[in-house]
């Protein structure tokens, strides 16, 4: 069965009384596929559950995609980490996204591992006064003084910091690793920190990378896994499998199956960003 035949008779379900032996089999058989829709809108319209991959600072594609995708009050928008790092204007992807938030109160913003690492490094220098103090810190043996700015550095975070100093080289010699953290909005900063680790709907359980299965949302092993790991194999909750929905791992094509759907299309390095529709398996690019 399609697809598609899916799609209409999850519809017959919802509008007209069927034999329930039969429409409960397919009912059944629905909730098994990846694009299973589970109910319509007030005004009868089939809800989109719609997720977008990494971004990392493709501020232009990010808007054509919206555009193309067109979400509507009644959809659920899910953006899944990685706003910034790599790409030529995070600046504008942050300024966009807060818009986006303010426009659309229910819109779930997940925290990615690009934006953790900004936030360890402007903690890291919050301990220092400049970059200087800090390369005398001592640290610790796990923890070497000035490893949190440099992990983001190393990782794109030179990138965004450009796109927050327009103009200037970015050379730490010459303005400093503080005073290029410091020209990033305070604004942005409450977005990055205002940002969640994992949203469940339904059977579908988002977060940025993966999941530790033993626990899945991280009460008890830590956010470790929600933001960095590469792990995936089927995912209970309270004896319910779920389809875990994220980026972080980037691919040529979306992959869209029972257990997983990660939607990192490698924007990040000059392909293409995407947005997906997880009841109907729909997807866009741009």
């Amino acid at each position: 069965m399609t697809d598609v035949a899916v799609l209409f008779f999850v519809s017959v379900k919802a509008n007209y009384t069927a034999p329930a032996v039969f429409l409960g089999w397919l009912w059944r058989y629905a909730e098994t596929r990846p694009g299973f829709v589970c109910g319509l809108t007030q005004n009868g319209r089939l809800m989109r559950l719609l997720a977008i991959g990494d971004v990392h600072g493709q501020s232009e594609r990010l808007a054509k995609l919206l555009d193309k995708v067109c979400p509507q009050p009644d959809d659920q928008l899910i953006m899944l980490g990685d706003y910034i790092d790599r790409g030529p204007d995070s600046r504008g992807v942050v300024d966009r996204l807060i818009r986006l938030q303010r426009d659309w109160p229910g819109a779930v913003f997940l925290r990615g591992n690009h934006e953790q690492m900004l936030l360890d490094a402007l903690y890291e220098l919050n301990l220092m006064e400049d970059w200087q103090s800090l390369q005398s810190y001592p640290g610790t043996p796990d923890w070497p003084p000035g490893r949190a700015v440099m992990l983001h550095g190393i990782n794109g975070g030179d990138a965004t910091l450009s796109s927050y100093r327009q103009g200037s080289s970015g050379a730490e010699d010459q303005l400093g690793v503080n005073s290029l953290y410091r020209a990033i909005p305070q604004s942005h900063i409450d977005f990055f920190r205002n940002t969640l680790l994992f949203f469940r709907y339904g059977r579908f359980l988002f977060v940025h990378a993966g999941t530790n299965p033993e626990d899945p949302m991280g009460a008890e092993s830590g956010p470790f896994d929600l933001l960095w790991s590469r792990t995936f194999v089927p995912c209970y909750i309270d004896g319910e499998r779920v389809t875990v929905v994220h980026g972080h791992s980037p691919r040529t094509l979306p992959l869209i199956t029972r257990a997983e759907i990660n939607l990192d299309t490698g924007a990040g390095f000059g392909r293409e960003l995407t947005c997906c529709d997880v009841f109907s398996g729909k997807f866009w690019q741009v």
